[in-house]
């Protein structure tokens, strides 16, 4: 504790940013270094476990931290300091945003919060006072009252979040999950349309204007603001597809768990470049999925009648999705009413968090619908090149995997493998899926980071979701291809942690959809060649034939022999 006050009296104090019950936030400096942002929370409030999470995201708009200390009555957490205005400053200052800039930073907001989610953690305040704007987009600057979803909401726990952005739940009707960030992101979108706050009484008067909001995206802000968190957009990918103008026009259907994976053959690992190895220990956490909020018949009536009511009347909103109603086109965003399946209808072990496959009015009964998603495409399948774990801190693992598109013709999107831990008794203690963006013809790529629920697995499984029709296309043009620089190195950075850095190339072609930056993830491997770690980080797309520089910096990776790069689109 003593070393803990020696560091916490060596930063200097430049500036009091903000001071509440949820605890001083600071500008600080330390030994002419910095500026760095520096949060003291209570003790009692403090949610450790959102930030050793934190620290392994990798996503451009999240703050990275610096380091942690704790004193008898705080929890400090510095991190980098973000320079820009907030989008409150900027909406107050020049108005509301046209539709085409609101709809590129609601899209980089989405992204920060994918990776949140990705790593288990919800913000449960994202608010235009918690979102910075700068040359190099958009950036989340305050994780004060965010929860990781391995840990339940304390029942004494007051409301939290701001008024007009937070979600029902988060006033009492449920236990807020990634939904909540929806549902506040979608009311970010708002704001940045309409330049007024969503408890403001011109919200919607100015919301349902046609030459103010593009009637498509008010479309995608209230399914993404229904009551039900059912009804909405199932998370930030789901969300952020919409808005581009990706998204199948259809309504939300109620998810059903799957029947438990299968174990997956693991074949020999590829070679690699060795490099030093460093015999350390991990601290991470992951993202462990729970069931939709879902309730029963008769209180989903009552809920549906006591709660629109009130929530209408106190927050000016309207409840549940809306069907799309024209086509806008708008600097750049395509906005129209037919639009493209974001991902579809797969066999999915233990999975009953994301969203099942969505109907319109004119589709098959829910039976017809699955037998139908259930068919694949001519040629289009996934096969599992490799795999690997070992065990981390706090019960958690890190993986890594490699996936082949074994089709000649066919492009596959939003590709899916399971993870599945289970005790020694075969019981499942985790259950984690994780989607890529899309595989071209005869690709391999590789993803890896933690995973786990925090009751430590005897094994680990992988299991590959079958590609639906609607997922597979033919490829008409030539695509762009990644490379990774031959060598990766290995520094020693602070805190404990180990700097991988090299670069990225990439040929002549078209780049896929919907992708904006470069997932480069970091594979290590043992003396026998076998996968022990991944972690993941991003970079620019590079121009044909330049080179993106990327740097992943992990916190006490276990020991290692050699280490590859991998790059694909995201």
């Amino acid at each position: 504790m003593a070393h803990a006050m020696s560091i916490d009296d060596a930063y200097r104090v430049e500036r009091v940013l903000a001071r509440n019950a949820q605890g001083i936030t600071e500008l600080v400096t330390i030994d002419g270094a910095g500026p760095f942002v520096r949060k003291k929370i209570p003790c009692a409030l403090a949610h450790r476990t959102v930030w050793a999470a934190l620290a392994t995201c990798s996503n451009p708009g999240l703050p990275r931290v610096q380091a942690t200390y704790e004193t008898p009555d705080w929890f400090a957490v510095v991190l980098e300091f973000v320079p820009g205005e907030t989008l409150e400053h900027i909406v107050e200052a020049t108005g509301a945003m046209p539709a085409n800039e609101a709809a590129r930073r609601a899209l980089g907001i989405c992204s920060a919060v994918e990776e949140l989610h990705t790593h288990g953690i919800i913000h449960r305040d994202l608010s235009p006072t918690n979102v910075v704007a700068n040359g190099d987009g958009v950036h989340l600057i305050d994780l004060g009252t965010a929860h990781m979803t391995t840990e339940p909401a304390s029942p004494s726990e007051p409301p939290f979040g701001t008024w007009g952005f937070a979600a029902p739940e988060q006033h009492g009707f449920a236990e807020a999950d990634e939904r909540s960030d929806v549902y506040a992101i979608g009311r970010l979108l708002g704001y940045l349309l309409t330049g007024a706050r969503p408890d403001d009484q011109q919200f919607e008067q100015i919301l349902n204007d046609e030459s103010v909001v593009p009637p498509r995206l008010r479309t995608v802000i209230e399914r993404a603001c229904a009551f039900e968190p059912s009804a909405r957009y199932q998370s930030a990918r789901e969300l952020a597809a919409a808005i581009g103008g990706k998204e199948r026009a259809s309504a939300p259907v109620v998810h059903t768990a799957m029947p438990a994976p299968a174990a997956a053959a693991q074949p020999a690992p590829a070679s690699a470049s060795a490099v030093p190895t460093h015999a350390t220990s991990k601290n991470a956490s992951a993202r462990n999925h729970r069931p939709p909020i879902v309730f029963g018949a008769a209180v989903v009536a009552a809920i549906a009648v006591i709660g629109a009511v009130c929530w209408a009347g106190l927050n000016g909103m309207h409840e549940g999705p809306a069907q799309n109603r024209a086509s806008v086109s708008e600097g750049g965003i395509e906005c129209t009413a037919e639009q493209q399946p974001e991902r579809g209808d797969k066999q999915q072990p233990e999975r009953n968090d994301e969203s099942a496959s969505e109907q319109s009015d004119a589709a098959p009964s829910h039976d017809a619908a699955s037998a139908t998603a259930a068919s694949t495409a001519s040629d289009a399948s996934l096969e599992l090149v490799e795999s690997g774990w070992s065990p981390i801190e706090h019960g958690l693992v890190s993986y890594a995997f490699g996936i082949r598109n074994t089709s000649e013709t066919e492009t596959i999107d939003y590709p899916e493998v399971v993870i599945t831990g289970r005790a020694a008794d075969g019981a499942v203690v985790f259950s984690q899926p994780q989607a890529l963006m899309s595989i071209a013809p005869g690709e391999t790529l590789y993803f890896g980071g933690p995973a786990g629920s925090g009751t430590a697995p005897a094994t680990v499984e992988f299991s590959v979701s079958a590609p639906s029709a609607r997922d597979a296309s033919s490829a008409h043009e030539k695509r762009a291809t990644l490379s990774t620089s031959p060598t990766v190195s290995a520094q020693e950075g602070s805190f404990g942690t180990v700097v991988f850095s090299g670069g990225v190339t990439m040929s002549e072609g078209a780049v896929p959809d919907l992708t904006s930056s470069v997932m480069v993830t970091i594979v290590l491997r043992d003396e026998t060649g076998a996968i022990v770690y991944g972690a993941t980080t991003n970079t620019s797309i590079p121009s044909p034939g330049q080179n993106a520089p990327f740097a992943c910096e992990v916190y006490n990776p276990p020991a290692y022999l050699t280490i590859e790069a991998h790059a694909q689109f995201w």
